[in-house]
């Protein structure tokens, strides 16, 4: 799982870690954590939360699809 992706992600709409949270109910801790690669491999439901601020799928966090 390509969690540099969900930075990508991130960085692209311009977001902090705050805001988010906020907008996916992940809280900000556990952002934190998979951002700075405390956690490797978070829950699925963590992940489909993201999804939906992203607007992508779970298989655009693959380390083999780039964004474009």
């Amino acid at each position: 799982m390509g969690l540099e992706k969900i930075s990508e992600y991130k960085k692209k709409l311009g977001l902090t870690n705050e805001e988010l949270a906020k907008l996916s109910g992940v809280p900000k801790g556990t952002l934190d954590k998979i951002l700075s690669g405390v956690t490797k491999d978070p829950k699925l439901n963590t992940l489909k939360a993201l999804t939906k601020v992203f607007n992508c799928t779970l298989d655009d966090f693959d380390d083999e699809i780039n964004i474009t």
